[in-house]
């Protein structure tokens, strides 16, 4: 769908997100890690149970949490 965002300017506003909020002051890579392994426990769930509308916030949570790692590496 061409009304999509691209993954990179997804991805740029995800990073301008977390600059924004002072990320990654305070935060580490290994609690980071920590959340992503949190949101995919999420994620799972939701595929398990077949909720489309949970799995699609589980994959973006996921996302997110990946650029924030790439924030404190």
């Amino acid at each position: 769908d061409s009304s999509l965002p691209s993954i990179d300017d997804l991805t740029k506003a995800i990073l301008q997100w977390g600059i924004d909020r002072d990320f990654p002051n305070g935060a580490t890579a290994g609690g980071q890690v920590n959340k992503l392994f949190e949101e995919g426990g999420e994620l799972s769930g939701a595929v398990t149970r077949n909720k489309h509308p949970l799995i699609m916030d589980g994959i973006g949570d996921c996302f997110v949490v990946l650029c924030m790692i790439a924030l404190t590496t």
